[in-house]
C-alpha cells in the first residue's frame, strides 16, 4: 500500500508510528475525520468560529477542553486555532514583561534558552526571536541563526518568491535561504497563513526519479520517504531501495548558512544507510545529484534502475560473439554505458550480437594489490539490455587465454550488491573504507581526491597553508567534501576455478 494520506484531497505522508513501525492511514486528525466520517460534531463544529471563541475566557482559550469535546489532541487544537487568528493570549505574554526579566533567559554563553521560555510561556522559536530582536538584545544560537530577519515575517515575499505556479512549496531554497530547518519552515507558513501544496518529494530530481519509475508500469507498490526500517528512504520498490543525494546537503564543508557549516567531517554517512539496507536484504542504489544532472549518466542510471525492477531487454550471450576491442571503442562504450565511465585498462573484450557491440570487460595488471596478477577494472551492458551469462562468457575467455590468474576486482557498494561475483566464484575479502570527492558550489562536478592531495595543493589552490590538512585548505577555498560508500574488494583463485 502507498504510504500517501487516504484523503483524496491531501497529498501529505502517512504519520509514521517509529516504536510500532507502522504508518497511520492519515496525515493527521483532521484528514482522519473526514475519512472515517464517523465525528459529525467534530466536521461542523471544528470550523465554526463562533463556536470556538465559546473556550474563550478572559482572552484565554481552553485547549484542553476542546481537545476533549471534539476527540483530538491538544497539539491539533492549538494549531487550528493559529490558523483561525483569533484573539487570544497566553496566561503568560512574553512580549510585556520586563527587559530584565527577559535578559535572564539568557545562558551564560550568551545562547536563548528556548526549551524554558516555550514550557513557562507555551509559545514557539519565531515569537521569541521577534521578542529578542524587537528589544534589540545581542544573542547567539547555533540552530536558530535566521537571515534576512525582516524577510522571515514577510507574507508577500515568501508567497512570491517560495510558492510557485503550482501552489508547491519550495522547501529546500526556503530553509537556505532563511537558514532555518524544515520543521520551522513549515511553522513558519501556517503562522503566516499561506497556503500551499507540501510535496511528498521536496527535491525535483527525486521527483523526476518517481516520474520514471512510474513510467515503467511497475506492478508493484511504491513507497515514498518510507521509515519501515527505521532510516527514512526516499524511494523503496519490494526489495530495491533509492536514494537521491543532493551534492549540498549530502557534503561537508564550510558555509556563511549554519546548516551546511558542517566541517567536521562523517564519513559513515552514506555507508550506515548501505549497511542497514544490507541487513534488511534491501539492494540500495545511490544517486549523486552530479550523476541525474548529466544526461548520459542519466540515461545509465535509467538503465540500472529498470535492470534492478527485473524491465529490460534481454539478450542471450550464446548468441554473441566474443572479440577483443580497440581502446577507442572501449573509451566510447564505458563513457555510454558504465557510471564510472573510461579507464586505463591493457585487455579490452567485447560481445557483439549481430555485429554491434553490446557487453565489454576490461582488465589490467593489479594496482594495489601485488598478491594477485590481474584487476577485473569494468564489465557493463549497453544500456537497457541484460546479456544473460555475458559475465562469465567473458570471464571464461579471459580466464583460458591467460592460464587462469588470480584476479581482483572491486564492486561500488553505491549501486552494486556484488552478486555478479558471487555467483561467478570470487570470495568476498573485505570491504573498503568509503572514498570521497570534492567539489565546489553550483558546479556539478565531483574531482577525485587524488587530484588533490596536500603536496600538490600549493600550485592548485589560491590559498594555501603548509601547515593545515588537506580537507582545511580544500574547505578555505570553498570546496566541499562528499563520501560514497566504500568498495567490496573480491579475488578469485586458481583453487577458486
Amino acid at each position: 500500500m502507498s504510504n500517501i494520506c487516504e484523503n483524496p484531497e491531501c497529498l501529505n505522508i502517512k504519520r509514521y508510528n517509529k516504536y510500532k513501525k507502522i504508518y497511520y492511514k492519515t496525515c493527521s486528525d483532521k484528514c482522519r475525520y473526514i475519512i472515517a466520517n464517523k465525528n459529525k460534531k467534530f466536521k461542523l463544529q471544528y470550523y465554526d468560529s463562533a463556536y470556538l471563541e465559546s473556550y474563550i475566557d478572559d482572552k484565554i482559550f481552553d485547549f484542553k477542553k476542546l481537545s476533549i469535546d471534539l476527540n483530538i489532541s491538544i497539539r491539533s487544537a492549538r494549531q487550528h486555532i493559529k490558523r483561525l487568528n483569533l484573539d487570544i493570549e497566553n496566561k503568560k505574554q512574553f512580549s510585556k514583561i520586563s527587559l530584565d526579566k527577559i535578559l535572564t533567559y539568557l545562558n551564560k554563553d550568551n545562547t536563548i534558552n528556548f526549551n524554558k521560555i516555550k514550557k513557562e510561556f507555551k509559545i514557539g522559536h519565531s515569537q521569541i526571536l521577534k521578542v529578542f530582536h524587537s528589544h534589540n538584545i545581542e544573542f547567539k544560537t547555533n540552530r536558530f541563526d535566521i537571515i534576512n530577519y525582516e524577510l522571515y515575517f514577510n507574507k508577500e515575499f515568501i508567497e512570491k518568491k517560495f510558492i510557485n505556479k503550482e501552489k508547491n512549496f519550495l522547501l529546500n531554497e526556503f530553509c537556505t535561504f532563511f537558514n532555518v530547518l524544515s520543521n520551522a519552515a513549515y511553522l513558519k507558513l501556517n503562522e503566516l497563513d499561506i497556503k500551499y501544496q507540501k510535496n511528498v518529494q521536496t527535491s525535483y530530481n527525486e521527483r523526476q526519479i518517481v516520474h520514471y519509475i512510474k513510467s515503467l508500469n511497475i506492478k508493484k507498490d511504491i513507497k515514498l520517504n518510507d521509515r519501515s526500517f527505521g532510516k527514512e528512504m526516499d524511494i523503496l520498490i519490494d526489495n530495491i531501495g533509492i536514494e537521491y543525494n543532493g551534492l549540498i546537503y549530502h557534503s561537508h564543508g564550510k558555509s556563511q548558512y549554519t546548516m551546511l557549516n558542517n566541517p567536521n567531517d562523517d564519513k559513515n554517512r552514506h555507508l550506515k544507510k548501505t549497511q542497514l539496507c544490507e541487513d534488511n536484504n534491501i539492494n540500495l542504489l545511490q544517486i549523486f545529484e552530479n550523476e541525474w544532472n548529466d544526461p548520459i549518466k542519466n540515461e545509465i542510471w535509467k538503465s540500472v534502475i529498470s535492470y534492478k525492477l527485473g524491465i529490460s531487454n534481454k539478450i542471450g550471450a550464446r548468441k554473441c560473439i566474443i572479440k577483443e576491442i580497440s581502446s577507442i571503442d572501449k573509451k566510447q562504450f564505458l563513457i555510454e554505458n558504465h557510471l564510472q565511465g573510461n579507464c586505463n585498462s591493457s585487455i579490452n573484450i567485447g560481445l557483439f550480437y549481430n555485429n554491434n557491440l553490446v557487453s565489454i570487460m576490461t582488465f589490467s595488471k593489479s594496482r594495489y594489490n601485488k598478491k594477485t596478477e590481474f584487476e577485473l577494472l569494468r564489465f557493463c551492458n549497453k544500456r537497457f539490455l541484460t546479456i544473460q551469462g555475458g559475465f562469465s562468457k567473458l570471464l571464461n575467455y579471459f580466464e583460458k587465454k591467460y592460464n587462469n590468474p588470480i584476479i581482483i576486482s572491486y564492486a561500488n557498494r553505491r549501486w552494486s550488491d556484488g552478486n555478479l561475483y558471487e555467483i561467478n566464484n570470487f570470495k568476498l575479502q573485505y570491504n573498503t573504507p568509503p572514498n570521497y570527492f570534492y567539489f565546489k558550489l553550483n558546479k556539478n562536478i565531483l574531482y577525485s581526491r587524488l587530484k588533490f592531495q596536500k603536496h600538490k595543493l600549493a600550485k592548485i589552490l589560491e590559498v594555501f597553508d603548509e601547515n593545515q590538512t588537506e580537507t582545511e585548505n580544500m574547505y578555505n577555498n570553498d570546496y566541499r567534501k562528499i563520501y560514497d560508500s566504500g568498495n567490496k574488494v573480491y579475488i578469485k583463485n586458481k583453487k577458486d576455478k
